[in-house]
């Protein structure tokens, strides 16, 4: 009998705020590919042929079989200087099913592994491309048993777009010069503060941020914490919910360094090349969720104020909210730790942390001794061995403002009287 089956990657639009950029601004606002003076002789895709060409829309058709262990590849030229929808079908006969990925040089920017009704859809926003360039898209399968191959057409639909979803702005224009007061709750009463998990239960939040005038607040976390993965095939897209503090609200995603980088709207995994080291994201807080923030970070309190990379032997801190630790109790004296600067460079600073992070640390705060960022903890690094990696904060909101135009404060808060280094007791909330 045969089957057929479905993978569809679809790239949907956002609004033009988003990333900072303004088409209407640019006279893009109402632009076909025409108008704006791309023509279709520059979209190509590498083993297809045009299916269906129009101003604005182009078609192409892949017919390829791809054998066990192997991999097919094919190579789409992305337009420059035009928002545009990627939509990719691809059908194939037979019970096994493979998948396919589309990359660039350093990025993974959809990843479409895990069929579930004989179908899988991959997000892929896109604002537009800054330089012309060139997305390879790899199918793959892996056959233990069955045919030698399997055959497979792939549908390609690139998309010229004139208008966005209505989608929030990635960080909102304050109005106002009136700076409005923080009102922060007690600390008894808020449950949203640098510590708290993010994401469901994958990682841990780094600080409190706010806008210029304290109009609108965010948290932070790591980038791949909302990155393309096997369960997100493109990655969380910026207005997209996400649960903080283990569901105690619900934030938006406001900013992604990793897709921000690409110009891409949703946040695609970055496996290499100088942007990687940026892995760093917001989370817009909602006005009505506002009395149950606190910028003070768990246990050791601060942070104090944006620092510069520490020296190495100095001491840092840090608060990673991982179930793997303590099962879930989230027991301050073990989540709260410790470490010593081994190696920094301008984006990243390596500690060794005692004990050591895990799973589920991703994100977290890391400050200094007098209570300045370090940044966030996201990796562990390959120089020196084991060694735990933070995104140097200061880099990270240097990166933004080159990304969006666009600013953010850190949010701070006195250093609690804590012994550092050598002892917990007694812990404070």
């Amino acid at each position: 009998m045969k089957r057929v089956g479905v993978v569809s990657c679809l790239a949907l639009i956002v609004m033009a705020g988003c990333l900072g950029a303004d088409l209407e601004g640019d006279g893009l606002g109402e632009a076909s590919w025409e108008d704006a003076g791309v023509s279709l002789d520059e979209v190509s895709m590498e083993n297809a042929r045009a299916l269906e060409e129009q101003p604005d829309r182009v078609v192409f058709v892949w017919e390829d079989e791809v054998s066990m262990q192997g991999l097919a590849s094919s190579e789409l030229e992305i337009p420059m200087g035009v928002p545009f929808t990627l939509d990719i079908q691809l059908t194939w006969e037979g019970d096994k099913a493979p998948w396919f990925q589309v990359n660039d040089e350093e990025t993974r920017i959809c990843d479409a592994s895990t069929p579930e009704n004989d179908a899988l859809t991959c997000t892929i926003p896109s604002l537009e491309q800054n330089t012309k360039g060139a997305w390879g898209i790899i199918v793959g399968a892996e056959i233990v048993d069955g045919p030698d191959a399997i055959s497979f057409t792939m549908h390609v639909e690139v998309r010229a777009e004139q208008h966005g979803l209505d989608t929030p702005a990635l960080l909102e224009a304050d109005q106002e010069e009136t700076r409005h007061d923080p009102g922060w709750p007690s600390l008894e009463e808020a449950s949203v503060r640098p510590g708290v998990k993010v994401g469901g239960q994958i990682c841990t939040a780094n600080f409190i941020f706010q806008s210029a005038t304290n109009a609108t607040l965010y948290i932070g976390t790591a980038a791949h914490c909302l990155a393309a993965s096997a369960s997100r095939p493109s990655g969380l897209t910026l207005g997209e919910a996400v649960p903080v503090a283990s569901g105690a609200i619900e934030g938006t995603v406001a900013y992604c360094s990793w897709g921000a980088s690409e110009n891409l709207l949703s946040c695609p995994y970055q496996y290499g090349g100088e942007n990687r080291a940026d892995d760093f994201a917001l989370i817009e807080i909602s006005d009505e969720d506002r009395d149950k923030v606190h910028p003070a970070m768990k246990v050791w309190g601060g942070p104090t104020h944006v620092s510069t990379v520490p020296e190495e032997g100095t001491f840092v801190y840090t608060y990673g909210n991982t179930d793997m630790r303590d099962g879930g109790q989230n027991v301050n004296v073990v989540d709260s730790r410790p470490g010593v600067v081994t190696y920094t460079t301008e984006a990243r600073t390596s500690a060794y942390f005692a004990p050591s992070s895990v799973w589920g640390d991703s994100g977290s705060p890391v400050i200094q001794e007098d209570g300045g960022t370090v940044g966030t903890l996201v990796s562990i690094g390959a120089f020196p061995p084991a060694a735990i990696e933070a995104t140097n904060l200061d880099h990270s909101l240097e990166n933004l403002e080159a990304h969006t135009g666009k600013t953010v404060e850190l949010s701070t808060w006195a250093l609690f009287d804590v012994p550092r280094a050598d002892g917990f007791d007694p812990v404070p909330p």
